[in-house]
């Protein structure tokens, strides 16, 4: 006799809530693709194979690695688009679309916001955070690249924060992080959703993109999360 199965809709509610529609554990199933719950760290692929963990406060430039998305951990920043398209393909994943970014990122209400259509400062990591820079450097150099990035800067308190630590900064896709702590690279070579010192300059939100960096470029700010075809 055939057994009639029901398909209940699951909604994700915290780091160990589980997978939907096929997607790994650390995805969540946005439209038709599975997007990273969390922004990406790496594992640094050894020659015989063997992975440790890459620091996030460092280039990954010249090393082979591999993205990582889980809870509680300080995401990579320091990365270009082509180190980050490398590391999602070496975990079989790909850099996310700008459309199911969003779509992810503004969630089922489809709101400015991960959490509404009004900004919360605080509710993710995108205020009353220290600039870096200004702690470390005064006058010109502030702005120079060899500044940018200097691995002491993310490293300072009250700069970027560990993934999900913001448990506000969400929406039913169970994504987090999509606006705050660190720019996101995405397909297209734009980052987006700003970073914990701006979230609001170009476009607010999950509509805030940056345009002006080459794919080589890299800072402080620069992350980025995988995404991955059913």
């Amino acid at each position: 006799m055939s057994r009639l199965v029901w398909l209940v809709p699951c909604l994700l509610v915290g780091p160990a809530a589980r997978a939907q529609g096929g997607c790994p554990n650390e995805m969540s199933l946005v439209g038709s693709s599975c997007v990273d719950r969390w922004e990406a760290t790496l594992m640094e692929v050894r020659k015989d194979g063997s992975e440790v963990s890459w620091s996030p406060y460092h280039s990954p430039f010249g090393h082979k690695v591999r993205a990582v998305s889980k809870p509680g951990v300080v995401p990579q920043a320091y990365v270009t688009f082509h180190e980050a398209r490398r590391a999602c393909e070496a975990a079989q994943k790909r850099l996310c679309r700008a459309d199911e970014w969003k779509t992810a990122c503004k969630g089922p209400a489809n709101k400015t916001w991960p959490y509404g259509a009004v900004h919360k400062p605080g509710t993710c990591v995108d205020s009353g955070r220290t600039s870096p820079l200004g702690v470390l450097y005064t006058g010109p150099d502030r702005f120079e690249n060899k500044s940018m990035i200097d691995p002491r800067l993310n490293q300072l308190p009250n700069t970027v924060g560990k993934t999900s630590e913001a448990t506000g900064c969400t929406n039913a896709t169970g994504t987090y992080d999509m606006v705050g702590n660190v720019h996101e690279w995405v397909e297209d070579g734009t980052m987006h959703g700003g970073f914990y010192l701006d979230t609001t300059s170009l476009k607010e939100g999950c509509d805030y993109t940056t345009k002006s960096h080459a794919p080589v470029y890299f800072d402080y700010s620069t992350g980025f999360r995988c995404c991955k075809d059913l």
